[in-house]
């Protein structure tokens, strides 16, 4: 079961909980063709798949894109045609993370460390009602200290992390 998943609770309905996978023996096996999390960083095999802490309630938002090379010509009417396919873009944000999740949430991104700019994800798809595969590059990552460790210094506890995955 994916440790970042966490029972959520909408006012006035009952608990969504993360899927057991107890019918695919549990533990550390798990089946590759369900979703772990609503993102998953997808990697050369699946034990190298990174499932994305679940966003914040609320964060999650879908943006699609239809790149346009056109403009208005001197009567004020549009010109242009459809450049490519429609993208798909989600801006992500977590509440809270551990040092430890977001710095493997960074790491991923950050190709000093073994990342890289634009991978490969796993995310919905609303114009099919699925999950699939998304070749995508990161955008800004922000975030900021929650608590600091008076003896360290360093933060014990992150908030409002956020990120924007972008199809290419």
């Amino acid at each position: 079961m994916n440790p970042y998943n966490e029972d959520i609770t909408i006012p006035g309905e009952s608990p969504i909980t993360p899927q057991d996978n107890s019918e695919n023996g549990g533990g550390d096996t798990f089946d590759t063709t369900k979703p772990l999390s609503f993102i998953t960083a997808q990697g050369d095999k699946p034990e190298a798949s990174v499932a994305l802490p679940c966003p914040a309630f609320g964060s999650g938002g879908m943006t699609i894109s239809t790149m346009v090379d056109g403009g208005n010509n001197a009567n004020g009417r549009f010109l242009g045609t459809v450049i490519g396919d429609d993208k798909l873009c989600y801006d992500i944000s977590f509440s809270h993370l551990t040092p430890e999740q977001l710095m493997t949430f960074l790491k991923l991104f950050d190709r000093s460390l073994g990342g890289s700019f634009a991978r490969e994800y796993l995310v919905f798809d609303p114009r099919i009602n699925e999950f699939v595969t998304k070749t995508m590059y990161i955008g800004d990552r922000s975030g900021r200290p929650l608590r600091i460790d008076k003896n360290s210094f360093k933060p014990t506890a992150w908030a409002d992390v956020s990120a924007r995955l972008i199809e290419i």
